[in-house]
């Protein structure tokens, strides 16, 4: 994996992804994403959910984008299986801490860089995911990690996201807005509520194939090829 490295370097203080808060938040992450999951059947059920949408399959190169703790990148690790490969891409260096420790996998990597340069050449992967990443990033910072992510992918490669989503319901809305002026970041509200996260992905070369919502639709799955 290591030879597919290209060299990248980036400003963490001028980056459009980098959050110092998820890098000190590390240590309890895992904790505190059991909790927020609780509402939607737990952690392991809906991160199940992403991976059937995901579809991952044997042999498969899989970039895991704003890994975290590598829970994710793990669980698709198993059904790609030894023939295929899962990189967790993360720009906290306590995320990735974390996630080097949760056992050795022989067909997973973890890598401290942004997702606005990624260091991987064109053409590597056939699959790309982003889980709950793209909302703690300003609207630069998304423009950059897509076109990223379009160009490390292979040729009708595919791009899955799951993020916030608007909910139409005007009472579901106002709580929702609430609750993420509590919970997140301004990022988070300003690409959900403010933002156009499809119209985003178009603009980076992909063509949406498929759309979920979850959650009181407060919650979406993405599926878009290039």
């Amino acid at each position: 994996m290591r030879s597919l490295r290209k060299e990248a370097t980036v400003d963490k203080k001028t980056s459009g992804c980098y959050r110092e808060e998820c890098n000190d938040l590390a240590g309890s992450y895992d904790m505190g994403v059991k909790l927020l999951c609780l509402p939607v059947g737990g952690e392991k059920k809906f991160r199940e959910r992403f991976v059937d949408f995901i579809s991952p399959r044997k042999g498969e190169w899989v970039l895991d984008v704003c890994c975290g703790t590598g829970t994710l990148s793990i669980m698709i690790a198993e059904k790609v299986r030894l023939q295929g490969v899962v990189v967790g891409v993360d720009l906290s260096p306590n995320m990735i801490k974390v996630a080097k420790q949760k056992g050795k996998h022989s067909n997973v990597e973890f890598v401290l860089a942004t997702a606005e340069l990624l260091p991987f050449r064109e053409n590597t992967f056939n699959k790309a995911l982003c889980s709950f990443g793209l909302h703690e990033m300003t609207r630069v910072g998304r423009r950059n990690a897509l076109r990223e992510i379009h160009i490390v992918l292979k040729k009708n490669g595919r791009l899955n996201v799951c993020d916030g989503n608007l909910p139409k319901n005007p009472f579901i809305r106002l709580i929702y807005k609430t609750a993420l002026k509590v919970v997140e970041e301004e990022t988070a509200y300003n690409m959900i509520f403010k933002g156009n996260l499809w119209g985003e992905i178009r603009e980076s070369g992909f063509n949406i194939t498929e759309h979920k919502m979850y959650f009181l639709d407060t919650l979406q799955m993405i599926s878009a090829r290039q």
